[in-house]
């Protein structure tokens, strides 16, 4: 029984090792992060387009776009290190440009239900963070960061509920690819998880400028809640199941 308890222990401390390094340089990102949007604003003069009712901004596409590119790259480089496949960078770059879309489309329709405008920015220092956790294997999407132009606290707490939407939407894309894996394994699925779960995680740490943070300072329990979700899920999905 005790060999059984010490080979158990042995095996999972490098996951959980890989978990915590992989919080911690969360925990530095956000710092960096919160730096960076200092001063940064919405630039609601910039051009825009009306599409089935909501505002496309052209620049706003170009910075998701780029920042897909960079964290598709960390995230095969996660899976495969420097084993390069065009058609595998190929189709992982498609998936989170795809992440990020859906991303942009929830807050477009947020933005066209209740007036408040918000902005994804590509932040290059994120971009160097977000390789260098994909070297150290995790790949944290800290790409970029969301602006918004949330005044009152009404406002602000319309905003925070949306952030919790968006874990809660990458959570069930990291449930969707799982089960497509079981089913069908694909690197491709394999590659859906990595990036959704470590986007849950990203958004869930407890520092600014992250969501986590918001978050908990709004209210423990709701933190509690979704952390008991976010956490297992992300251990489970990545290393266990």
């Amino acid at each position: 029984m005790a060999a059984a308890a010490t080979a158990a222990a042995v095996g999972i401390w490098p996951i959980l090792m890989k978990v915590l390094m992989g919080f911690l340089k969360g925990l530095l990102a956000g710092r960096l992060k919160d730096r960076a949007k200092k001063k940064q604003k919405v630039r609601l003069d910039q051009r825009s387009y009306r599409v089935m009712g909501m505002n496309v901004r052209p620049r706003e596409v170009l910075h998701l776009t780029i920042g897909a590119l960079v964290y598709g790259f960390a995230v095969y480089y996660a899976m495969f290190g420097w084993s390069l496949r065009s058609n595998a960078l190929g189709r992982q770059e498609t998936l989170v440009f795809m992440f990020g879309m859906v991303r942009l489309v929830i807050r477009y329709v947020y933005e066209r239900i209740y007036g408040i405008v918000s902005e994804y920015r590509f932040w290059a220092g994120g971009g160097v963070l977000a390789l260098g956790s994909a070297y150290m294997g995790n790949a944290l999407n800290t790409v970029g960061f969301e602006l918004n132009t949330a005044q009152t606290d009404e406002e602000k707490r319309r905003m925070l509920k949306l952030s919790v939407v968006m874990i809660l939407v990458s959570l069930g894309l990291a449930v969707v690819f799982f089960l497509a894996n079981r089913s069908h394994p694909t690197t491709f699925f394999q590659c859906g998880v990595l990036a959704s779960t470590g986007s849950c995680l990203t958004d869930m740490l407890p520092a600014k400028p992250m969501t986590g943070q918001k978050i908990w300072a709004e209210s423990k329990l709701l933190y509690a809640g979704l952390a008991a979700l976010v956490l297992p899920a992300f251990f489970l999905l990545n290393f266990v199941l």
